[in-house]
């Protein structure tokens, strides 16, 4: 006897996981440990370095907090990046939304953990970059570099 498991939707991850962090990749839901303190450095310096360029140009708008982008629908993925931007163009054509951003953004980027595999990181990347990202950056605070 084989046990077939359907693909989730966003809405149902939101109603099974809550607040826990979580991503959905082709309705399969992925749990991700809590950050830890040094991830949080690293974001927040990344943040606002890339948000103290956008208040001087004003092309749209930097996030932080792992914010929802659907990525696609049926079956939906929903991606969280560390950090993400998506310009004012953008924002405007997408209107009126609900819980996730409706697209992916501009640019994301991703804070790679000692615990991430490789095979993990790739993979995250070829997704953003399939669904419509322009640039993705990989933040490797251990050997102190980032990958475009």
């Amino acid at each position: 006897m084989s046990t077939e498991t359907r693909p989730i939707t966003a809405e149902e991850a939101v109603s099974r996981y809550g607040d826990e962090r979580w991503e959905l990749v082709d309705g399969e839901i992925r749990l991700m440990t809590p950050a830890g303190f040094n991830h949080g450095l690293v974001v927040g310096a990344i943040y606002r370095s890339v948000d103290a360029h956008n208040r001087e140009v004003r092309p749209g708008h930097v996030v932080t907090g792992e914010p929802g982008f659907y990525l696609s629908r049926n079956p939906d993925t929903v991606r969280a990046p560390d950090v993400a931007f998506v310009t004012k163009v953008r924002l405007a054509a997408a209107g009126q939304y609900g819980l996730f951003f409706p697209g992916p953004p501009d640019l994301a980027v991703e804070f790679i953990s000692p615990d991430d595999r490789s095979k993990a990181i790739d993979e995250k990347t070829r997704c953003w970059l399939e669904h419509g990202t322009r640039e993705v950056w990989l933040v490797n605070p251990f050997s102190r570099t980032v990958t475009l």
